[in-house]
């Protein structure tokens, strides 16, 4: 099994709990009344739906190729360059951060 550092997770609010899913790994999703909840549950999600690959003799896959968020309102719509997730080991809010300064044509120094 390959050695896997980590997964994206998409987080969606509902009415009563916070939805998480891991788009490279279907049918991986979990669930909590908070973030924090939610967070510690799609890791157990991921863990377990790991171990059931090993189990299976199946292939580990890979993590989304890259995060990007596209704008439909033509009121702000800013052009980010989008951030490559295989080499880049930083969170989704540390690549924003590193997409919107170099966007803007700023110094981005990477610590990840």
């Amino acid at each position: 099994m390959e050695n896997v550092e980590g997964y994206t997770v998409v987080y969606r609010q509902t009415e009563d709990v916070i939805l998480a899913e891991v788009p490279a790994l279907p049918g991986c999703f979990s669930d909590g009344r908070t973030l924090e909840e939610a967070r510690e549950r799609v890791r157990d999600a991921i863990l377990d739906f790991l171990d059931e690959l090993k189990e299976s003799g199946e292939d580990v896959p890979h993590d989304v190729l890259y995060v990007e968020r596209i704008f439909l309102s033509a009121a702000w719509s800013p052009v980010l360059p989008s951030v490559m997730a295989p080499p880049c080991r930083c969170s989704y809010a540390q690549q924003l951060t590193i997409s919107i300064l170099g966007g803007l044509g700023g110094e981005v120094k990477l610590d990840c």
